[in-house]
């Protein structure tokens, strides 16, 4: 599975989960990097478990959302799951979501190094 990362409706990368365990936060040492303001340095947390990959908010002042209903302890993924943390939106998917263009991710990238 993946998590494919978009704001509004652009897709800025794709995850491989099986690849992937940490924070989901605004820190350059998070494994998914969220710039904005609105997001916690270390905001949320990925785990690999048996059944899949939990995600769990950090504490009570991180706010994550799956599938528009606020999260206040683990949970578990699914296909098709939305998270919203932020501005940002994570959609969890069996395959991975090409990057539309390569000047999408170039426009991504120059954000991160602009909000460092």
């Amino acid at each position: 599975m993946y998590i494919n990362l978009q704001l509004r409706t652009e897709v800025l990368a794709s995850y491989d989960l099986e690849q992937i365990e940490g924070t989901i936060g605004n820190s350059k040492n998070a494994c998914i990097i969220l710039k904005s303001k609105t997001v916690h340095s270390e905001h949320a947390k990925l785990t690999r478990v048996k059944k899949g990959v939990i995600i769990t908010p950090f504490s009570e002042d991180t706010k994550v959302y799956v599938n528009a209903d606020l999260i206040e302890s683990s949970h578990i993924l699914e296909e098709n799951d939305i998270i919203n943390i932020g501005p940002y939106s994570l959609i969890v998917q069996y395959e991975r979501e090409n990057i539309t263009t390569t000047k999408n991710l170039l426009t991504y990238l120059k954000k991160l190094i602009n909000l460092q």
